[in-house]
Formats: C-alpha cells, sequence, structure tokens
C-alpha cells in the first residue's frame, strides 16, 4: 500500500510570470492548495485546487480562478505561490523553475 503525504512548495515570481506559473501548477494536476502573497508576504488568494473525480470538466471550475489570478498582476510584481502537493512517500519532490526562458 502506498502511503501518501502532503508537502508545501513556494515558489517566487515576477507578474509577468505568475499566471504561467498557476497555469502549470493546475496541469500538473497534484495540487491540493494554492495560496499566493506579495513579496512581502500579504495573502492575495487562497484556494483548494481538489478536483477529485470531476477530472477535466473540472477545469471549468479553474477559469475563474485563472481570472483572478491576472487580476491579481495589477496590484503587485513580485509574488509568492504557496503550493500544497500530494505525494507518494516514495516519491521526491519536484523543483518547478519558472523563471527559465523559453526559446
Amino acid at each position: 500500500m502506498k502511503m501518501s503525504r502532503s508537502i508545501t512548495e513556494e515558489i517566487r515570481v515576477t507578474g509577468n510570470k505568475l499566471v504561467d506559473a498557476v497555469k502549470q501548477i493546475i496541469r500538473e494536476g497534484n495540487a491540493r492548495r494554492l495560496v499566493i502573497k506579495t513579496a512581502k508576504g500579504k495573502t492575495l488568494l487562497d484556494t483548494n485546487l481538489n478536483l477529485g473525480a470531476a477530472g477535466l470538466g473540472g477545469m471549468f471550475y479553474m477559469a475563474p480562478i485563472i481570472s483572478a489570478v491576472t487580476m491579481l498582476v495589477m496590484f503587485a510584481t513580485d509574488f509568492k505561490i504557496q503550493v500544497e502537493r500530494e505525494v507518494n512517500s516514495d516519491e521526491e519532490a519536484e523543483v518547478i523553475d519558472v523563471d527559465e526562458d523559453e526559446e
């Protein structure tokens, strides 16, 4: 029987990369909770991302979240994204580099 555990990752992004980072986190599908904060620590968005059995149909549920994230970019330039993920106990946490230049 595989045991699962929750881990929390913190990702720092600039305003122009925030929406792309959130979309990537949602696409990965193993994120349970998403918290977006300013660089100074003020919480701007705190939401659950559990889709459960909704699967792909749950992406319609995510559209308002993406819209809200897009609006946040107008209020700050640097953000911290905290992601709570469910991982199997035998898996290592993956490091996501959202500041890579896409060429």
